[in-house]
């Protein structure tokens, strides 16, 4: 079996010497990197026994500790501000992409009302789905109608629609004594002629003629709330002497109410229903389609724009926990290595070595530090933060409320 290559002491180059050489670059790295390896290899026995690792172990172990610190932090962010990411650019080839490591995420309200687009729809005021319109014609006598095969076969391609809209009402009072010449101030009757008895009739009017158009046009204009009460007249007549116009429709059988006295057209609005699943494929500007159609945007945790956390700008504080992680992911390597060599012989005797150990330890500190790290991140979340000055405010407040009021005397 080949001897294990042991620590000299003598850090080597960091360029190059990485997995990844995501930090290559990064002085401040090439600077800690060296001098964690050193701190590392006495902490874990040098100078007393021999460690059976390199410099480039070393090394590939600190970026790990730095990978591991800005998936976690990054992470977070990503479940902390998902709503606003959701939608926004990832290609990195686009003018609109940003990398949100690097700078604030912003607050934005985008994606909320994307999801309120379907609350929309189905409350007919809005939403990502575009309704159609076909007309079905109306027999004389015929009271019940296919919509499957007269609306969804020939204007949907076959596809399951949804009715929305059903322009079947009762006529408009407007229409009947209203309406005429001089509908809008409501002053003639239907014919709006003078001699017909309408609204001038009733004051004695009618046949006050100048050139065929009623002389007391000049001088009187009736209230709006007299139209109002003939137009709701004339509807509680239709409703209590003919029969209600409705409909009623079950499985896309469509009945109408009252029977048809004649032919008419009949026009319906209807959505396509996959389009309420996947939204209208030819809104090629709606933000469905931005957001579910291109593949170039955010839509999940795992593709956010949130690159690896520039390490010439971390704290103290994180570069404490990346040397804790960094520790005990070197244990834990040096535990792999020393499994493979249970003992190693020696002059007159053989050391037995603490693979299993250290393998155990480097894993469970590895876990207790992601814990913590999670439990910081957490504090540190907004709905959090947001609590933190609330009951700042409160008790600033019960404070202010002690101090005694000044008395001033005139």
């Amino acid at each position: 079996m080949a001897q294990p290559v042991l620590w000299i002491d003598n850090p080597g180059p960091v360029s190059g010497s990485t997995p990844f050489g995501y930090f290559d670059n990064s002085v401040n790295f090439k600077i800690d990197a060296p001098k964690a390896a050193k701190w590392a290899a006495y902490a874990l026995g040098y100078g007393s026994i021999d460690i059976e690792m390199d410099s480039g172990s070393f090394y590939s172990r600190y970026e790990e500790a730095v990978l591991e610190y800005s998936a976690q932090v990054q992470q977070f962010m990503a479940r902390e501000n998902m709503l606003s990411l959701m939608g926004t650019s990832n290609d990195i080839s686009s003018s609109k992409y940003f990398d949100y490591s690097k700078k604030p995420i912003p607050t934005s309200l985008h994606r909320v009302i994307t999801i309120s687009d379907s609350y929309g729809m189905e409350a007919n005021v809005g939403g990502n789905v575009t309704w159609h319109k076909a007309s079905i014609e109306l027999t004389a006598s015929i009271q019940d109608y296919d919509l499957d095969e007269l609306i969804a076969l020939p204007s949907a391609s076959g596809n399951a629609i949804e009715i929305r809209r059903i322009y079947h009402y009762e006529p408009v009072a407007y229409g009947y004594g209203l309406s005429g010449v001089y509908n809008a101030p409501g002053v003639l009757g239907s014919a709006g002629q003078a001699g017909t008895y309408g609204l001038l009739g009733e004051f004695g009017w009618e046949g006050l003629a100048a050139g065929g158009i009623a002389t007391g046009l000049s001088y009187t204009l009736m209230p709006v709330y007299e139209d109002l009460l003939r137009m709701q007249a004339i509807e509680f007549n239709f409703q209590m002497r003919r029969s209600g116009y409705s409909f009623e429709i079950r499985n896309n059988k469509l009945r109408i109410f009252p029977v048809p006295q004649a032919n008419q057209i009949l026009w319906i609005e209807y959505v396509i229903k996959d389009d309420k699943i996947t939204g209208s494929p030819n809104d090629l500007s709606g933000s469905y389609y931005s957001m579910g159609n291109n593949s170039s945007v955010t839509t999940n945790i795992g593709d956010a724009p949130l690159g690896i956390i520039d390490y010439d700008k971390l704290n103290a504080s994180a570069k404490r926990w990346i040397l804790k992680y960094f520790l005990a992911s070197c244990k834990e390597t040096l535990g792999e290595i020393r499994s493979k060599y249970q003992t190693i012989p020696i002059p007159g005797s053989e050391v037995s070595l603490n693979g299993d150990q250290l393998k155990q330890e480097g894993r469970e500190e590895k876990q207790q530090l992601i814990e913590l790290l999670r439990q910081d991140l957490e504090r540190a979340s907004t709905q959090i933060q947001m609590q933190i000055q609330s009951d700042n405010a409160q008790n600033l407040q019960e404070v202010l409320n002690k101090i005694p009021t000044g008395i001033f005397v005139a």
